[in-house]
Formats: C-alpha cells, sequence, structure tokens
C-alpha cells in the first residue's frame, strides 16, 4: 500500500518548522530530507527514519521499509510535537555526522 499524501500533509504539519523539510517520491514512496540531509521516508504510511548513534538513545521500535532493506526506526507518535523535535534533531545530527565520514 503506497503513502497517501494526506498522511505526509498530517505528519509534516506536526513539525515546528515544516518548511525545512522537503519529500521526494521514489519508486511509489517519499524520501524525507531535513536541511538538505536524508533523514528517512514515508513507506507505506509509516514514518520511518534512518537509525544512528544519535537517535538511538530516543526508544523509538524498528521496522523493515521494504523487504530487503535496512532496519529504520519506526514514528508513529505524532502528538508531542516537543519529543518529536528532539528525534528529528537527534536523526539529522547523526547523519550528518554519518555524511562526513
Amino acid at each position: 500500500m503506497a503513502t497517501k499524501k494526506d498522511f505526509i500533509e498530517y505528519v509534516l504539519g506536526q513539525m515546528a518548522d515544516a518548511s525545512a523539510f522537503t519529500v521526494r517520491p521514489m519508486m511509489g514512496e517519499y524520501l524525507v530530507y531535513y536541511q538538505g540531509v536524508l533523514i528517512g521516508g514515508f513507506y507505506d504510511n509509516r514514518f520511518l527514519l534512518k537509525m544512528n548513534v544519535d537517535n538511538g538513545n530516543c526508544g523509538l521500535p524498528t521496522t523493515i521499509p521494504y523487504a530487503g532493506a535496512k532496519p529504520m526506526y519506526l514514528v508513529n507518535d505524532f502528538d508531542d510535537r516537543e519529543r518529536l523535535a528532539v528525534i528529528i534533531q537527534a536523526t539529522y545530527a547523526g547523519c550528518q555526522k554519518s555524511k562526513k565520514q
């Protein structure tokens, strides 16, 4: 089941700075960039984030976005905007470090 655009709009609407996000279609789903850095994606109406050392202590469950893919963190609570911002910042920081290596 492909991700619906209204789900993407809802999730981005919960973000403190939605303008910092870019969503790009990719093979039927969507990649999510924060301030130009790939942090995750939307897969089957799920918001998943790349795993890294900075977001590893956020207490998120893991899941597989599609067969053969690496595990990612599943974000399933969008009501606590402060926590969501912390998770996004941690993911962004970890992805920035990975990008520089």
